[in-house]
C-alpha cells in the first residue's frame, strides 16, 4: 500500500521535472506519451544533489492507488485515492482547490484530463468517475461547469449500461 507521504514525494519529483525548464520552440514535453522528456537540467551528474522542495499530503488513508499529475495552465492537477480532484501551485505545493465527486470509495479513477478552453469557454479539468460519470470542472476554481451536461456532469451509463450488471 502506498502512503500519503509517498504520494507527496512522487508529486515533488514530477513537479521538479515538469517545472525544471521551459522547452524551446523545437522541443515538446512528450505530447505523444512516449515517456521522453527533452529537459536537460537534471542529469546523472547532478541528480544526487536534488532536494525535496515541498510535500503535499492528501490526508486520506486507504487503498493503493496510482495517478498521473497533469501540469497545465500554471497549476498541477491530480486525483487522490478517494477520487478527489486537487489543484496545487507547482512551485510551492499550496492547495488552490479540491473537488469531491462523492463516489463510492471502492471504485477506481484514472486521473484527470485538462482542456485549455476555446475562447468561448474557460479551461477545464475533466474527471471520469468509477460510477460512469464525466465531470467538468473550472480549471481555476474547481467549481462544476454548469454548461457541461447536467450541471457539470454527464452520466455515461445512461442508455448504455442502465441495467448492468443485471442486463439480460
Amino acid at each position: 500500500m502506498h502512503s500519503t507521504a509517498g504520494m507527496g514525494l512522487i508529486l515533488i519529483a514530477l513537479t521538479g521535472v515538469c517545472r525544471a525548464a521551459t522547452p524551446s520552440a523545437t522541443e515538446t514535453l512528450d505530447p505523444g506519451a512516449t515517456h521522453y522528456s527533452p529537459l536537460r537540467q537534471i542529469t546523472p551528474q547532478n541528480v544526487n544533489r536534488l532536494v525535496r522542495a515541498w510535500t503535499y499530503h492528501t490526508g486520506e488513508k486507504g487503498r493503493q492507488f496510482e495517478t498521473l499529475p497533469v501540469s497545465a495552465g500554471g497549476l498541477l492537477y491530480f486525483t487522490s485515492q478517494n477520487s478527489r480532484v486537487i489543484a496545487l501551485e507547482p512551485e510551492t505545493g499550496k492547495e488552490v482547490w479540491h473537488f469531491d465527486p462523492h463516489v463510492d470509495r471502492t471504485r477506481e479513477n484514472r486521473g484527470v484530463s485538462y482542456w485549455p478552453g476555446d475562447g468561448q469557454r474557460r479551461p477545464r479539468v475533466f474527471l471520469g468517475t468509477g460510477d460512469g460519470r464525466l465531470i467538468a470542472l473550472n480549471a481555476r476554481t474547481g467549481e462544476l461547469e454548469s454548461d457541461f451536461g447536467e450541471k457539470g456532469s454527464i452520466n455515461l451509463r445512461k442508455g448504455v449500461a442502465d441495467a448492468y450488471p443485471k442486463a439480460g
